[in-house]
């Protein structure tokens, strides 16, 4: 638990370069070698009881050692396992060399962590508030676990740029990319068709959809069933179909109504400029999804699995309307936001840790 704590105090402690005079790109890059290298060595060098699926990362990496090597989009590398094209053939070609299941640990955490980095270098208005925040709300821990969906994740983060200006078919392009790493990045196409929503209709939406599954749960639940036969063999009766309690995500949807209710008063005050509004709307469409996904898991817990595609968002969403908040007010309130924030990240963090998401507690290193 120690060492998670210490991420974040160092995210922390490392974020006072930011504090003196004017942020700079330098400032930026300086920060992301302090932090994120430790953030990569943590990750990379984990040990195989550290994250729910590591374990399996390393069978599946041994695997492929030896495979049918006839091309599909997925490739059966043992008898009812199948993977992404991709994975196979880099964990085939690494095999080559005779390297184990942790080079390919170290690689995927080291490309996928940068990634992070890289889109928060050029798309958050605080670095080291996301960075933070990217720890303590356990996204980082969770790439321990949902390794290749964490890669496929970081790609579609870093198309933000294309999804904001339109770019439609680069957009496309990239899910596409995405999706050689693991198929689920294919749900960015439904995400993709609800960007042109105003913030008015996702907040209605929001409460309406809500409150249709919160009713409306078993009936939902008994339709996806007879719709999907494969899917009733194989997980009825498992986690990935049992309901679980729902205070922890009423919790969660608390906090998101809570910046969706922020940022609606701060737009209604004029305080963003034309292209913050642009990222507002797009945040808040993906606020709105992360607020379904969070309904459903409980239903189907299975779909809590695209939370990886929707939650990161919401650490660009937090460091901009901290940003306008703390806009022509007093430095004081700006370091009561700060500390509001942080109190928070650590209480969630240390709730996650205690309640054993993603089994990363306790952390071991693979030597």
């Amino acid at each position: 638990m120690g060492i998670y704590i210490g991420l974040m105090l160092w995210s922390i402690l490392a974020g006072c370069i930011f504090f003196t005079k004017k942020n700079t790109n330098l400032k930026k890059k300086i920060y992301i070698l302090l932090v994120y290298i430790p953030l990569i060595l943590i990750s990379g060098l984990r040990d195989i009881s550290v994250g729910t699926d590591t374990t399996l990362f390393h069978d599946w990496y041994n695997f492929c050692s030896n495979f049918d090597d006839t091309f599909g989009w997925y490739i059966e590398v043992r008898e009812n396992i199948k993977l992404e094209f991709v994975f196979v053939y880099t964990a085939y070609f690494l095999n080559l060399f005779l390297f184990d299941a942790q080079v390919m640990i170290f690689i995927v955490s080291m490309i996928t962590l940068l990634g992070v980095a890289y889109a928060f270098y050029k798309y958050s208005k605080s670095i080291w508030l996301s960075t933070f925040l990217f720890i303590a709300f356990f996204s980082y821990q969770e790439t321990m676990n949902i390794a290749k969906q964490g890669f496929a994740a970081m790609i579609m983060f870093n198309a933000y740029g294309y999804l904001k200006n339109s770019f439609k078919w680069k957009y496309l392009r990239t899910i596409v990319i995405a999706m050689c790493f693991h198929t689920s990045a294919i749900v960015h196409a439904i995400f993709f068709l609800l960007m042109p929503l105003k913030l008015k209709k996702i907040l209605f939406i929001t409460i309406f959809g809500g409150l249709i599954i919160f009713f409306g749960g078993n009936f939902i639940l008994s339709y996806f069933m007879g719709f999907s036969l494969k899917y009733a063999e194989l997980y009825v009766g498992t986690a990935y179909t049992t309901s679980r309690g729902f205070g922890p995500g009423l919790i969660q949807i608390l906090g998101i109504m809570i910046l969706m209710g922020i940022t609606y008063y701060l737009n209604k005050c004029n305080r963003f400029t034309e292209l913050e509004k642009k990222d507002i709307n797009i945040y808040n469409v993906f606020m709105f999804l992360y607020i379904m996904v969070i309904f459903l898991q409980y239903i189907i817990p299975i779909v809590g699995r695209f939370t990886i595609y929707v939650a990161w968002y919401m650490y660009l969403l937090i460091p901009l309307l901290v940003c306008k908040l703390s806009k022509n007010t007093s430095l004081f309130f700006k370091y009561i936001v700060y500390i509001i924030i942080i109190v928070i990240g650590f209480l969630y963090c240390i709730y996650c840790m205690n309640i054993r998401i993603h089994e990363v507690v306790p952390y071991k290193f693979y030597f």
